[in-house]
């Protein structure tokens, strides 16, 4: 990848982020990138090729980050490792994750194939802690897990150790 298709892929996971895919233009993510509008497109065909781009980059880090999730064996431990995520992802990758959230929330459909297999193990996880409804333990973490890492990095969450405390308390985790 070219520096300036790097610059325009920056400027559009920035924008795409602050303002929401449908709130970007083209013409916006060209000036936050200091480039031509025409020049994305000489390298994008559309704002939609450069979301699937964003998209795939954040998929790649967050991947990255949940390895050991996904290797793990042991049901709570599944669930302390996901609990924990927002609490011990550097700040570059909560932003990362944030960007997930956001964009797919928008869109209106998952685009992640990551949160589709974290979304897997969670499910596998709370069946066989044998709860009555798995998938609706597994929107729960999901909704936690975007507002607990949206709260992390804008600060907003007054006591994160005790926000954490009580995630850890509620799956019975010590």
């Amino acid at each position: 990848m070219t520096a300036k298709q790097q610059q325009i892929l920056k400027a559009s996971t920035h924008l795409f982020t602050e303002n929401g895919y449908h709130a970007t233009s083209t013409l916006g993510i060209s000036k936050r990138a200091e480039v031509s509008e025409g020049l994305i497109f000489r390298h994008f065909r559309n704002k939609e090729t450069l979301l699937i781009h964003v998209l795939n980059a954040c998929d790649i880090e967050l991947a990255e980050s949940i390895e050991d999730i996904i290797a793990e064996d042991d049901a709570k431990r599944i669930l302390e490792k996901v609990v924990l995520l927002p609490f011990h992802l550097k700040e570059v990758k909560k932003n990362t994750l944030w960007q997930l959230f956001r964009l797919t929330s928008e869109l209106g459909r998952e685009t992640s194939n990551t949160l589709i297999q974290l979304d897997t193990i969670l499910r596998r996880a709370f069946e066989n802690l044998y709860y009555k409804y798995p998938e609706f333990e597994v929107q729960l973490i999901r909704f936690y897990l975007e507002g607990a890492t949206k709260g992390l990095h804008n600060e907003s969450i007054e006591d994160p150790d005790f926000f954490r405390k009580c995630m850890l308390n509620k799956y019975h985790i010590n």
